[in-house]
């Protein structure tokens, strides 16, 4: 069988960092706001993340409110019960972030002002 989930969308929200009980693993959580479609058939997705250790503390402490980025992890499941209700979750665990804002983020009118010189030993391949 296969769990694989890739997303594209912005943060919702400033991310959450908090550590576990015990060993005091990095635990990062965000909301993704995923788009489908365009138009007036445009409909959003507000999807629940939760990162670890490393991954956990580079997103939180680069990442922001409206930061683009892309998810790959698993889609995990549960269930739990509260004052005799069943309440059900849904939540990607992300295992890689990529981060797809633009360092320093610019208008794209910033953007067309400037010239770009790049140089061949600035190139990594």
């Amino acid at each position: 069988m296969l769990n694989i989930v890739m997303l594209i969308g912005r943060l919702t929200a400033d991310p959450d960092l908090n550590y576990g009980k015990g060993e005091g693993i990095a635990i990062g959580k965000f909301t993704l706001a995923v788009d489908d479609g365009f138009g007036e058939k445009k409909d959003t997705d507000f999807i629940r993340v939760t990162t670890f250790r490393k991954t956990a503390e580079n997103v939180c402490e680069y990442l922001q409110k409206g930061s683009l980025v892309s998810v790959v992890g698993k889609w995990k499941s549960g269930k739990y019960e509260k004052d005799g209700t069943t309440h059900y979750t849904n939540e990607l665990v992300g295992d890689r972030v990529v981060f797809l804002d633009k360092k320093g983020a610019q208008s794209q009118d910033e953007e067309d002002d400037q010239e770009e010189d790049v140089r061949d030993e600035d190139v990594p391949f």
